[in-house]
């Protein structure tokens, strides 16, 4: 009789345990909107890898309060139909919060995650993103796209002062358009002159282009694109003889192009949203000491590991209040967080959700082999 009992009391104490266990460890449900194989793959594949590699990171360190992360995502190939297909079957009322990718789709789904209440950290830096006003559930976390351009046509005044004319050469979709209207305000601030504003379509001749825009006196060329048509630009270049600044912005850079372009990209400056991977900063440093690999040292990857770092940070600091709005409320208090130096340390607020107010240019240097440093962490403002 006293064995059964005993049995009997240990039956309940072990289904106690176990249900009581259960009970407090949840998992916590993101998703993410990835572009591996569409037109902007070549920076998109990395960055997704790195972003998954943060959750499995994560979760090797027991999750967020204890709880794990279940990451739904998909390969929306750039076209914001899937996008809008796979968020509306998958995600919408299933995630707590979500890492987006491309700017058409980002801002095709920010009135719909508004509505839904789910915190959404995009890839895409256009600054229309990081207004609580008209986007309350999308937060930014690199320096936005404008804040780009508004650094890179400060260095150019200041290298070719007051009239000097620039041209911009941009992705034709949302993405590429999305800083001209700040590119022409700050040069109209700093009296240097837009000669030029040029879709980079597959019809253009670069090199008549180019041509006519250095007999024109054209002093400096702005790329925002990716990395692809980025090299076949700098090929073009390089055949016309002419002397002009080129400048990228953020997704104009990544580890194969800078291999294939070798010495085409001597003299290139480049506004990067991260530290590159050969920098000794202790963000590098952790992902390093999880998955030291080729592809977890490209400059992409270190991008989409920050910006999950950032998100999870937010689900940490909602504590047991995983919802959207807890989780959004959580971030807007998010007040200079360190992402190891990856990114300028992040701040949002109820009336800013721009996270990264400063960036850093780099300069490629062919005697060396790789871009250094020229200006650490520079205000747009």
């Amino acid at each position: 009789m006293k064995s059964k009992l005993f049995y009997f009391l240990f039956l309940v104490f072990f289904l106690f345990l176990f249900f009581n266990i259960n009970a407090q460890t949840k998992v916590v449900k993101i998703g993410g909107i990835f572009d591996l194989t569409g037109a902007t793959g070549d920076v998109g594949a990395p960055y997704s890898l790195g972003a998954r590699d943060y959750v499995e990171y994560i979760n090797s360190k027991g999750g967020i309060n204890g709880n794990k992360i279940e990451f739904v995502w998909t390969d929306y190939k750039y076209n914001v139909d899937i996008a809008l297909e796979f968020y509306n079957n998958n995600l919408k009322g299933k995630v707590v919060g979500i890492i987006g990718w491309g700017t058409g789709d980002t801002l095709k789904l920010a009135p719909l995650v508004a509505q839904d209440k789910i915190p959404f950290v995009s890839a895409s830096y256009d600054e229309n993103l990081a207004d609580p006003k008209k986007n309350p559930y999308n937060f930014v976390c690199g320096p936005t796209y404008s804040d780009q351009i508004r650094v890179i046509l400060k260095h150019f005044s200041s290298k070719f002062g007051k009239n000097a004319k620039v041209a911009i050469f941009h992705h034709p979709s949302a993405f590429g358009e999305s800083p001209i209207p700040a590119a022409k305000d700050e040069a109209n601030k700093l009296g240097i002159i837009i000669s030029d504003i040029i879709p980079m379509t597959q019809d253009v001749d670069y090199v008549a282009k180019i041509k006519t825009l250095n007999e024109a006196g054209v002093k400096g060329i702005i790329i925002n694109n990716v990395a692809v048509p980025t090299l076949n630009f700098l090929k073009a270049y390089s055949t016309t003889g002419a002397k002009m600044q080129i400048y990228g912005l953020n997704w104009t850079v990544n580890e194969d192009m800078i291999q294939l372009a070798g010495n085409l990209l001597d003299g290139f400056i480049y506004a990067s949203a991260v530290a590159f991977p050969h920098e000794n900063v202790e963000g590098i440093k952790e992902i390093l000491s999880f998955k030291d690999t080729p592809v977890s040292r490209r400059i992409n990857y270190i991008q989409g590991w920050a910006t999950v770092k950032v998100l999870v940070e937010g689900i940490r600091l909602a504590g047991q209040n995983l919802t959207g709005e807890g989780i959004k409320s959580a971030l807007e208090k998010l007040s200079n967080f360190s992402t190891g130096n990856i990114f300028y340390n992040i701040t949002f607020t109820p009336n800013s959700h721009k996270g990264s107010l400063k960036l850093r240019l780099y300069e490629y240097k062919a005697s060396e082999g790789k871009f250094i440093k020229i200006a650490d962490f520079i205000s747009a403002q």
